[in-house]
């Protein structure tokens, strides 16, 4: 349960203290940027190679290694003297990160007995609840108050915690010394992942159709045909593709690379709206947002009860309806709107998230052998995290073009002669009048406030359309749920 926590925890504190790193590190908002994107790569870069290398070190000795590559760099990353030292710490933080989820889900598999799977599956789930719980406050307050150093050194009590209770109470599991590595397969892989979210990272501020981004989605593509053949051909493949042979488990990675994209897709345009259009601040976004995380804890142990005495659809399937009612209410969203009514959309969004999380997982990797769940775990969590890089970089660009188009079809309403706009030019004249703006420039003051709202109500309208995205999103994974069977799979 610690190695999720600390790795969301991280994920939430470092992104949340952005801000106070760029001015720290006197960078600018593209440069720290890659501290995110890169750690991401990293992170992705290396599930695809836990099943090997679980093989060779053994699952105990491969979640030791993580926790502690992922904890040391978290203290080095802390200590950083410039923006590209940290860059590179957070390539080597990624790569622990990449092992503690998949891991920790094998160690459990590798512990429980089938007939508990479901309650250590919600176990397993708490942890990466809790890290979202305390991420955004403690993020929050630790840049705030005390320096954007600080959110790395959070680390290091669970983290050496995690390690701790690895060397004392989990068992020691088998390794095989002697297997060769799929050096190509690892290549050809890495090329396709690290092509992929670079171009989905850059696309926005270079442009999608620019020689850059068409070059790594050629790249992507190019580099993903080969390692299928590889793959398909290799004695000792990188990855198990007759997993795939599992219409169960290619389901669930669907429903799991969906997931993350309304996950982390939610996330992003509720803390949007939070910060520019109602103008809260870091501390009361995270706080906006922390009892939707704790509605997400509360419900997870109901949620193990659940999966193991009924079909796991049926809990997933009330997580995305109740997931349902934090989209709507975003849909009725307006500038009108405070504190309580993003609260009370996030705690919706939590108990959804809940419900949903966990299931997913104990489905998808129902009655695969104890030897492939390395495998499987790896290329969930992968799916996950690959749903999380698109649905930022797809909503951006729509968020960005959407806003264009209500702008100017606003705009296309504001006529000098209209009656509306002149009443509203008549009360921002009072309100630069009444802050002692001179005559001379009143009008122009006025007329800048009344574009200002144009563009907030724009914003405000492209926001809601992002939501959309999402409910198409969460129905598609109802669709998709429907048509689970979870008796009996292929042998593989």
């Amino acid at each position: 349960m610690l190695g999720p926590f600390v790795n969301i925890l991280d994920y939430n504190v470092v992104n949340v203290s952005l801000p106070q790193m760029m001015s720290g590190l006197a960078t600018d908002v593209l440069t720290i940027r890659w501290v995110v994107t890169c750690f991401l790569i990293s992170t992705a870069v290396m599930m695809p190679s836990l099943g090997w290398i679980g093989r060779v070190l053994g699952n105990k000795n491969l979640y030791l290694t993580g926790l502690i590559v992922f904890t040391s760099a978290s203290a080095l990353c802390g200590l950083a003297p410039n923006v590209y030292v940290l860059i590179a710490l957070r390539v080597v933080q990624g790569l622990g990160a990449g092992v503690l989820m998949p891991m920790s889900m094998v160690l459990m598999v590798e512990n429980y007995p089938p007939e508990k799977r479901g309650m250590g599956t919600a176990l397993w789930g708490l942890g990466a609840s809790l890290g979202s719980v305390m991420g955004l406050p403690l993020g929050g307050y630790f840049a705030d108050a005390v320096d954007w150093r600080a959110v790395f050194y959070v680390n290091l009590v669970p983290g050496g915690l995690a390690i701790l209770g690895t060397l004392l109470f989990v068992p020691a599991s088998k390794r095989e010394r002697r297997l060769p590595f799929d050096v190509w397969g690892c290549l050809t892989l890495t090329a396709t992942l690290v092509s992929l979210l670079v171009a989905l990272s850059q696309g926005q501020r270079e442009g999608w159709d620019s020689a850059l981004i068409l070059t790594l989605f050629a790249i992507c593509g190019t580099a993903f045909v080969l390692f299928l053949v590889i793959e398909w051909r290799s004695t000792t493949p990188l990855v198990d593709i007759r997993l795939y042979r599992r219409s169960l488990y290619v389901k669930g990675t669907l429903v799991a690379l969906m997931m993350g994209l309304f996950f982390h897709g939610s996330t992003f345009l509720s803390v949007l709206f939070a910060q520019l259009l109602l103008d809260f601040s870091v501390q009361n976004t995270a706080l906006a947002l922390l009892p939707g995380s704790i509605a997400m804890v509360l419900t997870t142990p109901l949620v193990g009860w659940m999966l193991d005495r009924i079909d796991g659809r049926i809990p997933m399937l009330i997580g995305l309806a109740i997931y349902g009612i934090c989209c709507y209410m975003m849909l009725l969203a307006d500038m009108r709107i405070g504190f309580a009514y993003i609260m009370w959309s996030y705690i919706w969004r939590g108990l959804g998230l809940g419900f949903l999380y966990p299931p997913v997982y104990s489905v998808a990797i129902k009655g695969i052998s104890l030897e492939q769940t390395r495998g499987a775990s790896s290329l969930l969590n992968l799916q996950v995290t690959l749903g999380g890089a698109f649905s930022v970089s797809l909503l951006t660009t729509l968020i960005d073009a959407r806003q264009t188009v209500y702008q100017a079809r606003f705009a296309e309403t504001q006529m000098l002669s209209a009656v509306g706009t002149q009443q509203a030019l008549s009360i921002f004249a009072q309100v630069a009048d009444a802050i002692g703006v001179g005559a001379a420039s009143l009008q122009g003051y006025a007329l800048g406030l009344l574009q200002g709202v144009v563009r907030r109500e724009a914003l405000v309208h492209a926001l809601n359309d992002g939501f959309y995205v999402v409910i198409l999103v969460g129905l598609c994974s109802v669709a998709i749920i429907l048509t689970m069977w979870t008796g009996r799979q292929p042998r593989i």
